[in-house]
């Protein structure tokens, strides 16, 4: 009886053990992903009036999730390719567009942003990266088609 008491006691701390650890996952981990982009874009349009690539982000959860820190890349050997800035808020179940159009100026909060880099029409690597600079919340790989 004790050593079936000892299976259970320790099936409970690893039970616990795993709970807890699954409660560290950030809430954009859980929620926010790549829901849709172009990369031959003709029609969108930013608020300049140009016609460039873009990135739809879709935040799939009845919470606000702030992406600042959080990165989007083309390239699965530089992460932290493009930074969000601080705070970029979306609201449950909201969309975000980013237009990829390579613009070198920095992205300020609160405004439509814009990455460094564009998407390829013959298809690349396309991720979302967590605030670590490594963990990978939504990814097209090895390149989207």
């Amino acid at each position: 009886m004790k050593k079936n008491l000892n299976i259970s006691t320790g099936f409970i701390a690893l039970l616990g053990c795993i709970i807890l650890c699954a409660g560290t996952l950030s809430t954009a981990e859980a929620a926010v992903r790549i829901n849709e982009f172009s990369a031959s874009n003709s029609t969108y349009k930013d608020s300049s009036g140009q016609a460039s690539d873009w990135i739809e982000l879709f935040n799939d959860s009845n919470e606000s999730i702030d992406l600042g820190g959080c990165y989007l890349t083309d390239t699965p050997n530089e992460l932290t390719r493009w930074q969000f800035p601080n705070p970029t808020t979306m609201s449950a179940n909201s969309y975000l567009v980013v237009f990829a159009d390579s613009t070198t100026t920095p992205p300020i909060a609160g405004r439509e942003l814009h990455t460094s880099f564009s998407l390829s029409k013959t298809g690349e690597y396309l991720a979302l990266v967590d605030k670590d600079g490594t963990t990978i919340l939504s990814e097209y790989a090895p390149k989207y088609p």
